[in-house]
C-alpha cells in the first residue's frame, strides 16, 4: 500500500523570488565588503612592490639619496605644465621624492631612464628680505 504524506505548506513563487532576492543581496553585500576590507591590503602590498621595483631600477643607473622615497606616478602631464622640473616628463613616469634629502627624481620605467633630478624645497617659505 502506498503511503500518502500530507504537505502542510509549500512555498509559492513570491516567497521563492523573495528568498532569491535576499540571497543575491547578501552576495552583493559580501562582494562590496571584500572590496573595502581585503582589496586595500592588496593595493598597499602592490604599492610597496612598485616602490621597491622602481627604486631598484633607478638605483641601478643613478645614485639615490639615503632613506625611503615617496613614489608618485604622473597621471596627467598637462596639470604640471609651466613647471620646468616636469618639462620632459610623460604620463606614466615616476617621481621619487626624498623628503629628508630634499631631492626629487623623475624616472621613466619603460626606457629605464632618469629624466630629471634636482633639489626641491618642501614646505618652506621664503625668508623675508633683510634690511
Amino acid at each position: 500500500m502506498i503511503e500518502q504524506r500530507r504537505v502542510l505548506w509549500q512555498p509559492g513563487p513570491k516567497i521563492t523570488i523573495a528568498v532569491l532576492a535576499v540571497g543575491a543581496l547578501l552576495v552583493v553585500a559580501g562582494f562590496f565588503a571584500w572590496q573595502s576590507f581585503v582589496k586595500p591590503k592588496d593595493q598597499i602590498a602592490e604599492n610597496q612592490s612598485t616602490l621597491q621595483r622602481v627604486k631598484a631600477q633607478a638605483g641601478a643607473i643613478f645614485m639615490l639619496p639615503e632613506g625611503d622615497p615617496v613614489l608618485i606616478q604622473i597621471q596627467d602631464k598637462q596639470k604640471l605644465s609651466g613647471q620646468p622640473f616636469y618639462e620632459k616628463a610623460e604620463n606614466g613616469d615616476y617621481v621619487l621624492v626624498y623628503e629628508k634629502a630634499k631631492y626629487a627624481i623623475i624616472f621613466r620605467e619603460k626606457t629605464r631612464q632618469v629624466i630629471n633630478a634636482n633639489t626641491i624645497s618642501i614646505g618652506e617659505e621664503s625668508a623675508p628680505p633683510q634690511n
